[in-house]
């Protein structure tokens, strides 16, 4: 069992309206690169917390070097993009409802997609599909927490088409 665990607290301020999940997905995709750059009134710092019962960690990371004489730059060399493919949620399989084998080609396609494209990618899709679809919608509906209308399922299966189309000459 770990005594500590170790968080990226950081710290936006109020007068600003922030999309949390943009601002995560944000933070998730610079740590992957290794670097975080944050404006100036924006802080962040490394917190151990106290152990978590019951949570058993099966690997630890080191705790990342702060360098200094940088304002909002945090050097995460130590934390790589396969750790976030550990921390990926295992995959939602549909097993009733109308459309449940088109449905679930879809997830798969996202899937892939998600793999092949990487963090943020979601972004993208949403603006290609338009209406509705948001990367909130699509990360929501590979964790099972939303099923949108079967046209708007179809409308992200025309959107991968086009986006996964080979390049014209």
């Amino acid at each position: 069992m770990q005594t500590a665990n170790n968080i990226l607290l950081v710290r936006v301020p109020t007068l600003e309206a922030v999309n949390g999940r943009e601002l995560r997905d944000y933070i998730l995709e610079s740590l992957a690169q290794g670097v975080l750059v944050l404006t100036e009134d924006a802080s962040c710092e490394v917190m151990a917390l106290p152990p978590l019962g019951g949570v058993e960690v099966s690997r630890e990371q080191p705790e990342p070097e702060r360098p200094t004489g940088a304002v909002g730059l945090i050097d995460m060399t130590s934390y790589t993009g396969e750790d976030m493919e550990e921390a990926e949620p295992p995959p939602v399989e549909i097993t009733a409802g109308r459309n449940r084998e088109e449905k679930q080609a879809i997830l798969e396609r996202l899937r892939e997609y998600r793999r092949t494209h990487g963090l943020g990618c979601w972004t993208e899709v949403a603006r290609k599909a338009g209406g509705t679809i948001t990367p909130e919608l699509i990360r929501d509906m590979l964790l099972g927490l939303e099923s949108p209308p079967i046209a708007d399922w179809r409308k992200i299966a025309k959107t991968l088409d086009a986006l996964e189309a080979p390049a014209p000459c």
